[in-house]
């Protein structure tokens, strides 16, 4: 069960979104493993609908190029969810900023692009067109990772080595 709870700058709950409006709203960039209780700020909302229209946004792009439709493998995740499936420790899932893109060939996504050539050429045209908007475009085996330009900068914590 998804349980998210907003809260205003003051830490004071304002909020306590139900499992059906997070499900009209974010369900497409949730982690679908999510058990958690999410905490959401003012903040938080406004990024997780900036990244939302920044995905509508690719979807459009890609489908006019290339016809494939885009599932999300991963998007927001709670601190915990990043560490438990070993995440990057300055990962951007946690903050809204990140998503992990799938593309198929077909609406029922049943006929997912695996293949390297073509996800290469659609890496290419998301480094052309989007490149200004994101901040990070990678390519994996299998997937595409994009995230979204941020103020937010990382701070690396020291770790003595034994």
């Amino acid at each position: 069960m998804i349980k998210i709870i907003g809260f205003d700058f003051n830490n004071k709950i304002y909020k306590i979104f139900n499992e059906e409006q997070i499900n009209a709203k974010f369900s497409r960039i949730l982690v679908s493993s999510h058990s958690d209780t999410i905490l959401m700020s003012d903040k938080d909302y406004i990024k997780a609908s900036r990244l939302l229209g920044k995905l509508e946004h690719i979807e459009a792009l890609i489908y006019k190029r290339f016809g494939y439709y885009i599932n999300v493998g991963s998007g927001y995740r709670t601190p915990k969810i990043n560490k438990k499936i070993g995440g990057a420790f300055f990962s951007q899932h946690p903050f809204w900023e990140a998503l992990d893109l799938h593309f198929y060939s077909d609406k029922n996504l049943t006929s997912r692009i695996l293949d390297k050539k073509r996800l290469r050429e659609i890496y290419d045209f998301l480094c052309k067109y989007l490149d200004d908007e994101l901040r990070q475009i990678i390519l994996y085996k299998t997937f595409i990772h994009v995230s979204l330009n941020t103020n937010r900068r990382f701070v690396r914590k020291l770790r003595k080595v034994k």
